[in-house]
């Protein structure tokens, strides 16, 4: 929740929720008395034809997609702020303004990473089943799978004109193609990256390795592209730009462990917390991938027929969590994590200018290796 991010974070959350709103609607203020069309329940169809232009889009696509970033409920009425983290948005910023660039010039790279994150998030909660995102219905479980796609895909759309905004804001046009190319290649490098973690759900020969290369691409990339776009925007300087994609990488490997470790453990918080629809369906955590690499011939047996089964059941996973205190698979993950976020910002202390202020950005990593929700 918002309330508990660090001050890094709630910055400049303002304007990148302004931006996102411009990219989803259309225009800079929404009318918030616009028609909406109500949700019923699981797999429901939307029909469009009588909805009116609104926000300079008339289709009730975007409604889905305010919805997903947290502005309405199900059934289209405002909601308040989001909870969501827009961390990819915000690095992104701090990032820029490290060195020295113009935040108010670099917001439509900001929406657009922002965009491409959440596109992949609705196809991710396809992907997996998850009936649940930040404590509310998935876009699928409210609209179905099928619209749900629809969704993901008109956000990884508008993140790609986003970034052609650009030009609006003084960036050169080559600038400005640097940044669509870097982003069109970043969604492949995340796709790559989701293909290998589901392919990986169905083996229990992964290693720590596969993982750490799986992790650098889905969730990496991203965040690696983040911090690229916001230093492209504020230098030409070749090996620096670079050195902020290769920190944000990492960032990114650490954030994803991170999340291993909350989506694992937060099973623990009381009898009526559901693991995470990817958990159930066997995704391979890195303290999981661990303790199969790691553990006795005795203790590998015993988690290799529990992932064995076509999904888990919630039932399962004390289980699976006892089994891997038991080569304290948890403390391991959170050790790598923790040595990656670090060795992120001190390779990018390495190449920054003298003088450059990573303080923000120090203060960023160690909420990301760190975070409880």
């Amino acid at each position: 929740m918002t309330s508990d991010l660090p001050g890094v974070f709630l910055k400049h959350r303002s304007a990148i929720e302004e931006a996102l709103r411009q990219v989803v609607m259309g225009e800079a203020e929404a009318d918030r008395s616009r028609p909406r069309i109500p949700a019923s329940g699981p797999r429901m169809l939307i029909g469009a034809e009588h909805q009116k232009k609104v926000g300079g889009r008339p289709s009730p696509l975007y409604r889905m997609m305010e919805y997903h970033l947290g502005w309405t409920d199900e059934g289209g009425s405002v909601e308040g702020a989001s909870g969501a983290e827009r961390v990819r948005a915000t690095l992104c910023l701090l990032a820029c303004e490290a060195l020295g660039g113009h935040v108010q010039a670099a917001l439509p790279a900001a929406a657009a990473v922002e965009m491409v994150h959440n596109f992949c998030l609705i196809h991710n909660d396809v992907q997996y089943g998850s009936p649940e995102r930040r404590h509310r219905p998935t876009v699928w479980w409210v609209w179905g799978p099928a619209q749900a796609i629809n969704a993901g895909n008109g956000m990884h759309t508008l993140a790609r004109l986003a970034l052609l905004d650009l030009h609006k804001r003084g960036v050169p046009s080559a600038k400005v193609l640097q940044a669509v190319e870097l982003l069109d290649h970043t969604a492949l490098e995340v796709i790559e990256g989701q293909e290998m973690d589901i392919r990986f759900q169905e083996r229990v020969d992964v290693s720590v390795d596969s993982y750490l290369r799986m992790a650098r691409l889905k969730t990496g990339a991203l965040m690696g592209c983040s911090l690229q776009l916001g230093a492209l925007l504020a230098t030409d300087d070749a090996p620096v730009i670079a050195a902020f994609g290769e920190a944000g990488r990492k960032l990114g490997v650490a954030f994803q462990i991170r999340d291993d470790i909350l989506d694992l453990w937060s099973t623990t918080r009381g009898p009526e917390a559901m693991p995470p629809g990817d958990i159930l369906s066997k995704r391979r955590a890195l303290p999981v991938v661990y303790a199969m690499e790691q553990a006795d011939v005795h203790l590998r047996r015993q988690l290799g027929i529990l992932y064995q089964k076509r999904v888990l059941e919630p039932t399962d996973m004390p289980q699976v969590l006892a089994l891997l205190d038991q080569v304290q698979a948890r403390e391991y993950a959170q050790k790598k994590a923790e040595e990656i976020s670090t060795e992120a910002i001190k390779e990018l202390e390495e190449v920054v200018p003298s003088g450059t202020d990573l303080r923000e950005l120090r203060a960023a990593a160690s909420f990301l290796e760190t975070r409880t929700g």
